[in-house]
């Protein structure tokens, strides 16, 4: 089995080097390369076959939601965990729509860091436990109409294509997987997002956690 690079993001040294040593504990896991910001990290990047970047979310130059954005952008492949002290359900939405796979506190203890890395690297997302009560609770308080009915509208490749882009896959990627085109994958999703009147991918993710997609990926 090939081992699992990561690639870690933050602005303090001392932090670096302790996630560092808790990640080089895991069987098959390499930590290829670390970067004081996102900005560093593009760079770095180009010249790092990676699988995961770990980030913190408050960086002084580029962090967060832009360097989620600009990494996915640069990297589709990638899958990018964010780290924060802070975990707030305003930051995950912004994130989710950037492309961020999964969201975890600083404050958890290192199993709930490598559930992270794991899950996220077989293609699940993952979200804190205590935010992810919030983002159900939210996603309940907009969405009161009966899920099962609206789902029974989506086409199954419909429903694949909502599933895989839930869980922080591309649009080239889901075509790669069901052997499709890029531009039938665009067809699918935009037919999808307009039955269910989705503008966002957040939208997507929320509706995703409501309907148990993500809860075995």
């Amino acid at each position: 089995m090939p081992n699992l690079r990561i690639f870690l993001v933050d602005d303090h040294p001392v932090f670096l080097e302790g996630l560092s040593i808790i990640l080089k504990q895991q069987t098959g896991w390499q930590v290829v390369g670390q970067a004081g910001d996102g900005q560093e990290a593009l760079g770095l990047l180009k010249d790092c076959p990676t699988d995961i970047v770990l980030m913190d979310l408050s960086m002084p130059t580029l962090g967060g939601a832009q360097a989620t954005l600009k990494i996915k952008r640069a990297f589709p492949s990638v899958r990018i965990i964010i780290l924060s002290r802070h975990c707030e359900l305003s930051s995950l939405n912004q994130l989710m729509q950037a492309g961020a796979s999964g969201y975890v506190s600083k404050t958890s203890g290192s199993k709930a860091l490598v559930d992270a890395i794991r899950k996220v690297s077989s293609g699940g997302f993952y979200v804190e436990p205590s935010l992810a009560e919030q983002l159900v609770g939210h996603l309940f308080n907009r969405q009161p109409a009966a899920p099962d009915e609206i789902t029974a509208k989506l086409s199954e490749r419909e429903t694949e294509v909502l599933q895989l882009t839930a869980r922080g896959y591309g649009n080239k990627e889901i075509a790669e997987q069901l052997l499709l085109s890029v531009k039938t994958i665009e067809h699918y999703k935009a037919r999808a997002q307009e039955k269910l009147g989705f503008q966002k991918k957040s939208d997507i993710v929320r509706y995703a956690f409501h309907q148990g997609w993500l809860e075995d990926s």
